[in-house]
């Protein structure tokens, strides 16, 4: 399930109007990602599926012209819950959705 999940960011990305530079980094945070969510979901797979959902909108949102900022706000705040949550026990994970909300942001996130 994670990974259909992560597939479809990659479509999104893919699809984008982003600077190569940006799909690069982009695309290295999310393999990145799909690494941690895949040790994750061996001890927490409905978290690791939250997470991956949560980043599938985040991205969506960043990449709108017309985003819901709402919707981005509240996205945002549920990644940045989760980083606290795994900061301690996936300090990885966590560096990677600190990580991936930093570049989000400079897009529109």
């Amino acid at each position: 399930m994670i990974h259909k999940i992560l597939d479809k960011i990659d479509a999104l990305l893919a699809q984008s109007n982003l600077n190569p530079a940006q799909k690069k980094e982009l695309d290295q945070l999310y393999q990145q990602l799909r690494e941690e969510l895949v040790i994750l979901a061996k001890t927490d797979p409905q978290n690791a599926k939250t997470i991956a959902d949560f980043a599938a909108i985040a991205t969506l949102e960043a990449l709108r012209d017309d985003s819901n900022r709402d919707m981005t706000e509240s996205v945002k705040e549920r990644l940045m819950e989760s980083l606290e949550t795994f900061e301690t026990s996936h300090p990885k994970l966590a560096n990677v959705l600190q990580t991936l909300i930093t570049h989000l942001s400079g897009i529109g996130l």
